[in-house]
């Protein structure tokens, strides 16, 4: 068996990729190979022989490195000995680069000896950086493209609404129209300025902005209101049918922004029915140890789910990414300006609360909100 020279050693140490750096017990550079005169700047000469915190270790780690010597020496143990970690370290132009960091203790002609082996990091946070700054940039893209979505179905519906009163306006100041007319165009004009006022609702809604007068909430309460005054307008062929848990805690909620959230729901099952179906609304007080852990980063303990479920024809893979998207709509233009899932977004997330769309096509949808009791009945 063939053993090893000195000289295949050194050969070795100067091939290494990595930086080597030897030091004696005195902290004392005995080694330093090439892969370290190329990080540091220092020759092999000018470093053998100076004390490594003087040379290469910043200012604010020499103490703790004379300390963690000073240990190792006297016990036999270190705090960083045998463990891979990041630092900086300084080269000869004073210079602070970003190293990662092995030391390895060993014992030579009865002197302990400690081998640093050390990777320049410099490249690789730079590309991490780079990699940071692309994702920053891709998430505001998402965001302005989302503003810019938003603008636009803003203006496309602005647009519609203002052509009726232009027209009308215009028809008001040149045309000389008998009495019949004029209430016919006024009633056009205040139709208008209506659908006008409910969309800058639904973006003030939207954008979490609208005046809310939050209270403490019975649920069931607020569903049975509401279902009281929407069961007479129900399309024939369309049932409501509720499951209420009876006694549950409260909610802190404005009591007219969750009945339009639940209004837009219920609307969207019925649009989905088209014909005969039934819409099931339930609620029920959960455990969150009895469920997945996504609901304990929302609530502690309990919270309340509401769920309205449909028979009707579903949301298809294609669609379902982009529910929550404002102005995005599969309606029959006129029906719908596509803000009412977003804005259910936002009135989750300003509540506390969470939102989980589960549907598949022709089978029907089922949204499960999650609802945080109020403080006073936690307590």
């Amino acid at each position: 068996m063939q053993t090893m020279r000195l000289t295949d050693i050194r050969a070795i140490l100067e091939t290494a990729l990595d930086c080597i750096v030897c030091i004696d017990e005195d902290s004392s550079i005995i080694e330093f190979n090439a892969a370290a005169e190329k990080t540091f700047g220092f020759t092999r000469q000018e470093a053998l022989g100076n004390p490594l915190h003087e040379l290469i270790i910043p200012m604010e780690y020499r103490e703790a490195h004379r300390l963690g010597m000073q240990k190792y020496l006297l016990t036999g143990e270190g705090p960083v000995l045998n463990q891979r970690f990041e630092i900086t370290a300084l080269t000869k132009d004073n210079r602070e680069i970003p190293i990662e960091l092995v030391i390895t203790p060993f014992e030579l002609n009865g002197a302990r000896i400690f081998i640093g082996y050390i990777r320049d990091l410099t490249e690789v946070k730079r590309l991490q950086g780079l990699q940071e700054v692309s994702e920053r940039d891709r998430v505001a893209l998402e965001k302005m493209q989302v503003v810019s979505q938003l603008a636009a179905g803003l203006a496309h519906d602005l647009n519609n609404i203002l052509t009726v009163i232009v027209g009308n306006g215009r028809a008001l100041v040149t045309d000389n129209l008998p009495a019949e007319e004029l209430a016919l165009i006024g009633e056009d004009i205040y139709s208008e300025g209506l659908k006008a006022a409910a969309l800058t609702k639904s973006l003030l809604d939207f954008s979490s902005q609208s005046d809310l007068v939050p209270q403490h909430e019975d649920v069931n309460q607020v569903l049975r209101a509401y279902c009281g005054e929407i069961l007479e307008g129900l399309p024939p062929g369309v049932t409501v049918d509720l499951d209420l848990q009876p006694s549950l805690p409260t909610i802190w909620v404005d009591h007219n922004y969750l009945a339009r959230n639940l209004d837009a729901l219920v609307q969207n099952a019925i649009d989905a029915i088209a014909g005969e179906g039934v819409i099931r609304i339930s609620t029920r007080l959960r455990e969150v140890a009895d469920l997945e852990t996504t609901y304990k980063t929302k609530f502690k303990d309990q919270f309340i789910e509401l769920v309205v479920l449909d028979n009707g024809r579903g949301i298809s893979e294609e669609i379902m990414p982009r529910v929550f998207e404002p102005f995005f709509t599969t309606k029959i233009f006129g029906l719908g300006a596509g803000l009412g899932l977003a804005r259910l977004y936002g009135f989750v997330d300003q509540i506390g609360g969470t939102v989980d769309i589960q549907s598949q096509h022709d089978q029907g949808t089922r949204v499960t909100l999650g609802l945080p009791i109020s403080v006073e009945d936690v307590a």
